[in-house]
C-alpha cells in the first residue's frame, strides 16, 4: 500500500510538472507554433532551415513518443518523411526510436517495474502483465517484438525486465521498427510530392499488415481486442 501511494504521488507530480511546462510553452510559443504548424510546407522549411538542430528536434520528438507508450509513432514517422525524405527521415526516426527504446530499457533496469506505470496507462500495464505471465516470456519477447502490430513501445519497457544484453536489444529494437518507419517515411514523402495515391496506398498497406500482426499478437498473448485501438508495426 505504501508503494502504491508513493507511485500515485509520483504520477500526480509528473502530471503537474507536465501541465506547468505545457502552459509555459503555450504562453511563449503557442501563437507562433499555431501559425507554423498550420502550414505543413512552412513547417518543413523551418525544420530544414535549422540544419542539424532541426534534425535533433525530430529525433527528440520520436524519443519522447517512445517514452510515452500511449502516443502512436506513425504521425512522427510520416512527418519525418515529409520533411526530410524517405531515406533521411527513416534514419532520423530509427535513431530516435532506438534511443527511446534504450532509455526505457535502462530506466526499468535502474528503477524496476514501478517506473513503467509512470509512462503507461492501465490497459498497457495489463498487456504487460499478460506478456510477463508466461514462463518463457524472456526468451519469446524478441520474437513478439518483431511481430507487426505488437505494442513495441510497451515491449521496450518489458525488455528492461529481462536479462537481454544491450547489443542484442539494440538489434531487436532497430530491426523490429525498421519496416514500419520506412513505409511511413515513404508515405510522408509521397504526401510532400503530392502523390496522394502512393501515400494512401502505402498507409493502407501499413494498416492491413499492422492489423494482421495485431491479431497474431493478441492471439498469442490472450489480449482481447480493444475498440478503436490502432495497430503498431
Amino acid at each position: 500500500m505504501k508503494g502504491e501511494r508513493m507511485n500515485q504521488k509520483k504520477k500526480r507530480l509528473l502530471a503537474v510538472a507536465g501541465a506547468v511546462l505545457f502552459a509555459v510553452l503555450m504562453v511563449l510559443f503557442g501563437r507562433y507554433a499555431k501559425e507554423l504548424f498550420s502550414d505543413a510546407d512552412r513547417f518543413a522549411a523551418w525544420l530544414r532551415g535549422m540544419g542539424i538542430a532541426g534534425e535533433g528536434i525530430m529525433v527528440l520528438l520520436v524519443i519522447v513518443q517512445v517514452l510515452l507508450a500511449v502516443v502512436p509513432g506513425g504521425p512522427f514517422q510520416i512527418a519525418a518523411g515529409y520533411v526530410y525524405g524517405p531515406v533521411h527521415g527513416t534514419l532520423l526516426c530509427l535513431l530516435g526510436s532506438t534511443a527511446g527504446s534504450l532509455i526505457t530499457f535502462f530506466l526499468v533496469r535502474r528503477f524496476g517495474r514501478g517506473i513503467i506505470a509512470l509512462f503507461c496507462g492501465e490497459s498497457q500495464m495489463k498487456t504487460l502483465d499478460r506478456i510477463t505471465a508466461s514462463p518463457r516470456w524472456k526468451v519469446l519477447l524478441p520474437l513478439i517484438f518483431l511481430i507487426p502490430g505488437s505494442p513495441k513501445d510497451l515491449l521496450s519497457y518489458a525488455a528492461g525486465l529481462t536479462d537481454l544484453s544491450v547489443p542484442v536489444w539494440i538489434l531487436i529494437a532497430s530491426l523490429g521498427r525498421l519496416p514500419a518507419i520506412t513505409l511511413s517515411a515513404i508515405s510522408g514523402n509521397a504526401m510532400q510530392q503530392t502523390d496522394y495515391r502512393m501515400a494512401i496506398g502505402v498507409l493502407a498497406f501499413i494498416c492491413i499488415i499492422g492489423a494482421i500482426g495485431g491479431l497474431v499478437f493478441r492471439r498469442y498473448t490472450g489480449e482481447p481486442a480493444a475498440d478503436g485501438e490502432k495497430p503498431e508495426m
